[in-house]
């Protein structure tokens, strides 16, 4: 064989050792780790566009938490269910209701109120003037009512309304429009009743009925029957 020297031989013998521990360590690798797999993550376009629609969806649930949709109802120019900022007031509703309509009475409405989700806002139209019912032609009726045929004096029947049992003008009170100061003018009808009458009356809407007074607070079946005759609906 070779005759290497003591020096040679230690040379080759550390290279054979090297070489058998690098193939101990390749083996130990490619039996232990597998190929790394990188799995494709979404495309920055793609997050992007996930990132918009998470956003529109968020101000869309916003969005239907702040809105207040109300009736508005009466005498406007285009009556209907809208749908408003919460925090809106009733003389915002009007206007997109188009504003008033000729002959509105809006002064018996609060319009500086706060609208409440699924409220009815209800303008009240004044009433129309019947021919002939002027203060001097309601006097002179219900002259004739007291005094009966040819001026003879007569005493009315029970119930019967005269023209001292009227309101003052004359004329029987339509509780759908009347102000404080003309429901003041009933009997039993303070201040106070007055205004809890105009509260009553925005939170229904109207009265169907004279008799739906008695829903008031206040206003009790006797004294009801001892205003009935004086007031009217319409």
């Amino acid at each position: 064989m070779f005759d290497l020297s003591r020096r040679q031989r230690f040379v080759v013998a550390v290279l054979l050792v090297g070489f058998g521990i690098g193939g101990v360590v390749l083996a130990a690798r490619r039996l232990s780790g597998g190929d790394v797999v990188i799995a494709p993550g979404p495309s920055p376009a793609g997050s992007e566009r996930a990132e918009a629609a998470e956003r529109e969806e968020a101000v869309k649930s916003s969005s239907a938490e702040i809105d207040v949709t109300v009736h508005v109802c009466g005498a406007v120019v285009h009556p209907g269910v809208y749908t408003l900022p919460t925090g809106s007031r009733v003389a915002d509703a009007v206007r997109l209701a188009g504003g008033l309509a000729p002959g509105a009475c809006p002064e018996l409405v609060n319009m500086a109120q706060v609208l409440s989700d699924s409220a009815q806002v209800y303008i009240p139209a004044k009433p129309a003037q019947a021919p002939g019912a002027g203060q001097g032609g309601a006097a002179a009726g219900a002259s004739r009512i007291a005094q009966g045929p040819a001026g003879a004096d007569k005493t009315p029947p029970p119930g019967e309304v005269t023209s001292s049992s009227l309101p003052a003008g004359g004329m029987r009170v339509n509780i759908n429009t009347a102000g404080l100061a003309e429901l003041d003018t009933l009997p039993g009808i303070g201040p106070a009743l007055a205004q809890r009458i105009v509260e009553h009356r925005a939170a229904i809407g109207r009265f169907d009925r004279p008799e739906q007074l008695m829903d008031v607070p206040g206003v009790g079946p006797r004294k009801y029957e001892a205003l009935k005759h004086l007031v009217v609906v319409y």
